[in-house]
């Protein structure tokens, strides 16, 4: 009887996904995905030993499994079976699931005024990047989260399907079963919203060891750029200082597309084909709320090779208009959308309206858009990006523009406190979700996430 009892504990254990050699007992659970699972996390008393996921067709569904081992492991790894559907025929393969390592970020300081969303007090380790890692480890004590995404192929047959993921701690296996509910119905591959994440593809090459625009560097751009329409991002900022500029010995000037056309088709090919977002041609001066000027073009003298400054009617202005003329013939041109200066406020908008009457004059069939800190655009602007707060205290002012104006909203490093969700680190993952909700409840067309550096101009 007490041999027969203790196996039946051991067996217990293993089916609540718990590992047990020399008496350690290394726990595996799910976890809500909105939860940011910190170093120190133990499972809760109700949390489940076994995933569940439900998603219509051609939809992505995400999971979050835990780690924990009281002694230190050198290695773990995740594999996921086939998911076999109750029909015992149909599958899903492993090749549209995806397990990947949480990595952790330091954090020194929180967000100010923020304690109501805050998950942990700094300094900590946040989780926040997706890891291509096969194996990690795992010092005692010590949780890992694991971030599963399961793609639903459009012809796949709805129903329940099961499965296992199977963890491994230095060799000691064990199994997670997952069940996964398709629904009858497919999400449409046509988006509905416009997305833009600013990035910095210089910090891509520095952080690959590659240099930009080199050969090695664009198949790299190209599985970043695939990683976005997965994740249905829809427009790419594109800087207009990859078009290189020669001045001819009469003067005019000549431009080579090479490789704006190369970073377009890129994103284009991949997915990301709703919208070419191109960067900003003019700058606040002397600070962010300083006079707004258009930049002055840089080019290369064709005959002696050095590079010569020229201001707005000899360089930008022709720039400007060869711009539309090559959109135009490439079939891009009722995508496109170009940025005049960046967060234009009440202190500077007289200015920022000068120039961007000048970029409209010179390439009239060019949307406009910017991410906007006051209202008075009406005329020089055709995609008004209030920030969300802004929008939220102004919404009266903006919401008059709905038939002149094409809205959107964005957050950067704003706003903060205890109101508005945003996505910083110690910001709970909820705050993250709620974002599009938003777009849906006031019907705004698109979300911006302004980035630092994301590429300085000419």
């Amino acid at each position: 009887m007490r041999l027969a009892g203790w196996l039946a504990t051991v067996g217990l254990v293993w089916a609540l996904g718990a590992n047990w050699l020399n008496g350690v007992v290394a726990e595996v659970w799910v976890e809500d995905i909105h939860t940011k699972v910190l170093r120190d996390a133990r499972p809760s008393d109700n949390a489940p030993r076994e995933c569940h996921l439900e998603a219509a067709r051609n939809e992505y569904e995400s999971a979050q499994l835990v780690v924990k081992s009281p002694t230190a492991v050198k290695e773990v790894t995740v594999q996921v079976s086939e998911l076999l559907h109750e029909d015992q025929k149909s599958r899903i393969s492993p090749d549209h699931i995806r397990l990947r390592f949480v990595g952790y970020i330091h954090l020194d300081k929180n967000t100010p005024d923020s304690e109501l969303v805050r998950v942990a007090a700094a300094p900590c380790e946040v989780p926040d990047p997706l890891l291509e890692d096969s194996t990690v480890g795992l010092a005692a004590d010590q949780a890992q989260p694991v971030w599963l995404t399961v793609f639903v192929p459009e012809d796949a047959k709805p129903g329940s399907y099961s499965g296992a993921v199977t963890v491994s701690l230095d060799g000691r296996e064990t199994k997670m079963p997952i069940t996964l509910k398709v629904f009858g119905f497919a999400l449409p591959a046509e988006r509905h919203l416009f997305v833009t994440n600013w990035f910095n593809p210089g910090n891509i090459a520095n952080a690959h060891g590659v240099e930009l625009c080199s050969d090695a560097f664009w198949p790299i751009l190209e599985r970043y750029a695939r990683n976005m329409a997965e994740h249905r991002q829809n427009v790419v900022l594109t800087p207009w200082s990859l078009i290189e500029v020669a001045r001819q010995e009469d003067g005019s000037l000549s431009f080579d597309y090479s490789r704006f056309d190369r970073f377009v088709e890129t994103f284009l090919r991949a997915g990301v084909n709703d919208r070419i977002e191109i960067s900003h041609v003019g700058h606040a001066e002397g600070g962010w709320s300083g006079p707004v000027a258009l930049s002055r073009l840089r080019a290369k003298e064709a005959k002696t090779g050095a590079y010569v400054t020229l201001e707005y009617s000899d360089g930008l202005k022709p720039f400007l208009q060869n711009l539309e003329q090559h959109l135009e013939e490439k079939g891009w041109l009722s995508k496109a959308m170009i940025h005049v200066s960046d967060e234009p406020s009440i202190r500077n908008v007289d200015s920022w309206r000068e120039a961007s009457a000048l970029v409209h004059q010179a390439a009239p069939r060019i949307r406009r858009i910017d991410a906007i800190e006051t209202t008075d655009f009406d005329g020089f602007l055709e995609v008004w990006v209030p920030k969300l707060s802004q929008y939220d205290a102004w919404r009266e002012a903006f919401e008059k523009r709905r038939d002149s104006a094409e809205l959107w909203y964005y957050i950067c490093c704003h706003p903060f406190g205890n109101v508005y969700p945003n996505r910083f680190l110690d910001f709970p993952g909820v705050s993250v979700r709620v974002l599009h909700w938003i777009n849906y409840r006031y019907d705004l067309k698109g979300y911006l996430h302004w980035g630092w550096n994301f590429w300085g101009e000419n």
